[in-house]
């Protein structure tokens, strides 16, 4: 697989497409990161607006925003390095795990766009220790979490599986912590 067959393949789809395009990054699922030579190609594509990158590395954040430009969007799939990555330009989030709650991390987002990095660091060291302890569990702990927030979260897609119940417990106590730390 190489930089040009991708780019190749990306924008095809760009130019089938009768709205913008946002390709994944996922290197977790697929095996192939796209790198900053792709995206950066990429983002000269009128159609392609975008990246979401799953892989947490905020170097290649970076380069992405160098190469793409200040309108190119670039969001995080990734929780644990989503501020880190604010400070290298990214546009935001698009995390599973903000589906527990999302306002918080709006307010997050919200507190770093305004200058207030010592509220957005308040959030981030409130919400990682959650996401720790969710994730632990995959998309089935994010489900049972909604399931606890009297959202609906249901059961996970099969092959995979629900939190066994001490993830259960623990997902709960992660859930109460923040509860106990944000007076909700």
């Amino acid at each position: 697989m190489s930089v040009n067959n991708l780019y190749d393949h990306y924008a095809a789809v760009a130019e089938a497409s009768p709205i913008p395009i946002i390709p994944y990054n996922s290197p977790g699922f697929t095996g192939i990161n796209m790198g900053a030579e792709l995206v950066g190609k990429l983002s000269e594509h009128p159609n392609v607006v975008g990246v979401k990158d799953g892989t947490g590395n905020v170097a290649q954040l970076a380069e992405f925003r160098r190469l793409g430009g200040p309108d190119f969007l670039i969001f995080t799939g990734n929780a644990p390095t989503f501020l880190p990555a604010l400070f290298v330009g990214i546009s935001g989030g698009m995390m599973p795990i903000a589906n527990i709650h999302p306002d918080l991390w709006v307010q997050m987002l919200k507190a770093f766009r305004s200058g207030d990095f010592e509220k957005a660091r308040r959030l981030e060291s409130i919400l990682l220790p959650m996401t720790k302890a969710i994730m632990k569990y995959g998309p089935g702990g994010i489900k049972a979490a909604m399931d606890m927030m009297e959202l609906y979260g249901g059961p996970p897609l099969l092959p995979l599986k629900p939190p066994p119940p001490e993830g259960i417990e623990e997902i709960r106590s992660a859930l109460q912590n923040v509860a106990e730390q944000t007076n909700i």
